[in-house]
């Protein structure tokens, strides 16, 4: 894949962003990637864009990640979303497909742990498909995804990741030589709201808490 870094004003959910420096984030709050990695001075951007093999067997290898909220990283927020994490299940199938947005929390060591982030994504379907799209925005001040629905969420969120649905959660991953991506998603029964918890490379842990949007 080819690597260099886009600088538009989002960033796929399907991929994560390193950032080197607050400040810089600060003047270009979302970012869009290209697919690939390219190092800056200031900058590591690292995107996969990869959809996960037909062969994959959800069962047999895999299961849900644990201590995620640990050590410095688990916060009285970020504790509430594991917790419901933990207790919530797999997709309803008949609410796809949906639109989510809400808090994102980022455990790496070039983001401040409990700062809020954002994220938004669709989770949709096509000839019997499940696939989503999405993006993570930074330091803003609101929520910018709520107002999207599925017809808007679609033109926004144009790429397709595979979803491998399983009994009690979804599952998406993305390998490649640098930074493997991982991406668990569960159902809150309570709330029909989405909990994702995400993993980029080896030093990147995300939760987030996603309200599902209005048909």
């Amino acid at each position: 894949m080819v690597c260099r870094p886009t600088y538009h004003r989002s960033t796929t959910l399907s991929v994560l962003v390193g950032i080197g420096k607050h400040a810089a984030l600060r003047g270009n709050k979302r970012f869009r990637v290209a697919a690939g990695v390219t190092m800056k001075n200031l900058f590591i951007l690292c995107v996969i864009g990869f959809v996960v093999s037909h062969g994959f067997a959800i069962g047999s290898t895999l299961g849900l990640p644990t201590n995620v909220c640990t050590g410095d990283f688990c916060g009285l927020a970020q504790q509430q979303i594991w917790n419901r994490f933990t207790t919530a299940t797999g997709l309803d199938v008949g609410l796809i497909p949906s639109v989510y947005s809400g808090n994102c929390y980022h455990n790496t060591p070039m983001l401040d742990p409990h700062l809020r982030h954002f994220g938004g994504l669709l989770i949709d379907k096509l000839d019997g498909q499940v696939f989503f799209d999405g993006r993570f925005s930074f330091y803003e001040d609101k929520q910018p995804y709520a107002h999207l629905n599925v017809e808007t969420a679609r033109l926004r969120f144009g790429a397709r990741y595979g979803v491998i649905l399983g009994d009690e959660f979804a599952y998406a991953e993305a390998s490649d030589a640098l930074k493997p991506f991982r991406y668990w998603f569960r159902q809150d029964t309570n709330s029909d709201g989405l909990l994702l918890v995400g993993y980029f490379g080896y030093q990147h842990t995300i939760l987030c808490t996603l309200d599902r949007h209005a048909d």
